[in-house]
């Protein structure tokens, strides 16, 4: 989930209250070493920070999907803008 402001923060908040662990993806680094360390004190969920863009293509994908496997899987990811389309391909049944 995008995490350094607005919507993202938002939600990021809403999901952690609920007892929901997170990764929170930003490119702001600095704002999101913040926003793990209060998510992780304030709901004590697991948070796994990613300093990274969507524009990075494959590379943030597969950062995403690293982060998920070591968090023991994911219920659903939330961009703030169109993934990339490696990401809307529906994996065979």
């Amino acid at each position: 989930m995008p995490a350094a402001a607005g919507v993202g923060r938002a939600l990021a908040a809403c999901f952690a209250s609920a007892g929901h662990d997170l990764i929170l993806v930003s490119s702001d680094e600095r704002d999101l070493r913040a926003m793990t360390a209060d998510q992780m004190i304030r709901y004590r969920v697991r948070v796994c920070p990613l300093a990274a863009d969507v524009s990075d293509g494959d590379y943030y994908l597969e950062r995403i999907a690293s982060a998920a496997n070591e968090m023991g899987g994911t219920d659903g990811l939330l961009f703030p803008r169109r993934p990339p389309t490696k990401m809307c391909q529906r994996r065979p049944s």
